[in-house]
């Protein structure tokens, strides 16, 4: 495990040490703060225009948190790509790739090390986006439970993510390619609920509807944490992991 805690040290260092990462969550906060101020600020007018008045109560949760953490989401996605073009397909632009590769450091332990630096660093914007909703306790009750199983979902899709960008950085050795195939494989994942509209099968439509991320994210964000979608997702990051490892094993003997 030294290997492993070698390999993840370096990079994220390596993200840490360089103002890119704090470029990127700086625009971030940028881009979330108006729409974070504007969805807030449209559920207190829509709150007080129903004082009185009997209907439907206006969840926070739902009206506010629920529809920032998919934005975050989806800025995650594009934020993993990133990420893990710096992972490997930077290594090999560099000409440091072929030094790992003939280092004692076995395959498994240079993956599993990017893949955690990868994570940490996708964790640390999900923290910033955190203090939004956080920082909102101060103006009443928070119902921590979904906040928190929204953010658990958060970081578990996170987690695939940087799993799939990691599996295209390792087919790759150009950065732009490795981000772009990264791209097009989340965004696959993330769209395949859909071929349940296209398909005319009902063991397809079923399929289509097993795999669908939607539902398994509104569970997440309205508090319903089932182990089933823990290990659908989790199951994903290590399929994801084991090829991008097999593909770096590979590589030693070309």
């Amino acid at each position: 495990m030294s290997a492993v805690w070698i390999i993840y040290k370096k990079d994220l260092l390596s993200f840490f040490k360089q103002p890119l990462f704090y470029i990127v969550a700086g625009l971030c906060a940028l881009f979330w703060s108006p729409l974070y101020v504007w969805s807030l600020s449209m559920f207190l007018s829509q709150l007080v225009s129903m004082m009185g008045q009997q209907g439907e109560f206006i969840s926070y949760h739902d009206r506010v948190v629920t529809e920032f953490v998919a934005l975050v989401n989806f800025t995650v996605l594009l934020f993993a790509n990133g990420i893990t073009m710096k992972l490997l397909a930077e290594e090999k632009k560099n000409h440091t790739y072929e030094l790992l590769m003939t280092s004692p450091i076995r395959s498994w332990q240079i993956i599993v090390g990017k893949y955690l630096a990868g994570i940490s660093v996708a964790g640390a914007l999900i923290f910033v986006s955190f203090l939004y909703p956080l920082s909102t306790a101060l103006l009443g009750k928070i119902q921590w439970a979904p906040l928190l199983s929204s953010y658990l979902g958060l970081f578990l899709f996170a987690s695939v993510y940087v799993a799939v960008g990691l599996l295209g950085s390792a087919l790759v050795s150009s950065v732009v390619m490795a981000f772009l195939i990264s791209l097009i494989l989340n965004l696959s994942l993330l769209f395949l609920g859909a071929g349940a509209e296209l398909s005319s099968s009902e063991v397809m439509i079923r399929f289509f509807n097993y795999i669908n991320w939607e539902p398994i994210f509104r569970e997440f964000a309205s508090g319903v944490v089932r182990l089933t979608s823990i290990l659908y997702l989790v199951s994903l990051s290590f399929v994801a992991v084991l090829s991008a490892e097999r593909l770096t094993e590979s590589s030693r003997w070309k």
